[in-house]
């Protein structure tokens, strides 16, 4: 095998082929740690030892935005510090300029109607658990052109949806407080749930 070293410009060339599963959803992305908004989904990325990518140590929001209102932003801004104060997560900016952030966000990514994704992570460290080594929490918005809503079909606003059970066990209660970033046992049960629905057998659980 012989494996390709790539460039930089090869990486985030105009149209990269990596990016293009879900890549014209994406409208806008704020991150601190290059203290601005990009409107490219090719530049929409992360730090690989963030330590929400390699241990899920963060928190998020999400919102939908209609008719250019942010729906329940306050409530959304109260849950966010509230998560924050749970698991000892220092917030990179004081409430009111995260929320000012997310609204330009927003208002750069010209959308009335879309979705909006806040994370606020332990920061960039190394690929180990310890909270200590990241030096400054990180936040990041982003503006999909799409909302929540969207991922369902219609007759489930209309006719309801059906509730199953799973062998997926809860989330311990301290846990379930938190809006963390943490979202294996949803994953689960998606899986399970699928499988049984299409008749692909059960997942090792």
């Amino acid at each position: 095998m012989s494996l390709d070293i790539l460039t930089r410009d090869e990486v985030f060339s105009a149209k990269p082929k990596w990016r293009e599963p879900g890549g014209s959803n994406y409208l806008a992305m704020y991150s601190s740690v290059f203290g601005g908004v990009v409107t490219d989904p090719a530049l929409m990325v992360m730090p690989l030892d963030d330590h929400v990518i390699n241990r899920g140590d963060g928190i998020f929001e999400y919102f939908p935005v209609v008719d250019g209102h942010a729906y329940c932003l306050e409530s959304h801004m109260t849950r966010l510090k509230r998560s924050a104060e749970i698991i000892s997560l220092d917030l990179p900016f004081d409430i009111e300029t995260i929320g000012k952030i997310t609204l330009e966000t927003v208002a750069i990514s010209g959308a009335k109607r879309c979705g909006v994704r806040m994370f606020v992570t332990r920061g960039i460290g190394d690929f180990g658990c310890s909270p200590t080594s990241p030096k400054n929490s990180l936040l990041y918005v982003i503006v999909l052109a799409k909302t929540a809503e969207d991922g369902y079909p219609p007759r489930m606003f209309t006719k309801g949806a059906t509730a199953i059970t799973a062998h997926v066990p809860l989330k311990p209660g301290f846990y379930a407080q938190v809006k963390s970033t943490d979202y294996l046992l949803n994953a689960l049960v998606a899986l399970w749930s699928c499988r049984r629905l299409c008749g692909h057998g059960y997942p090792s659980i």
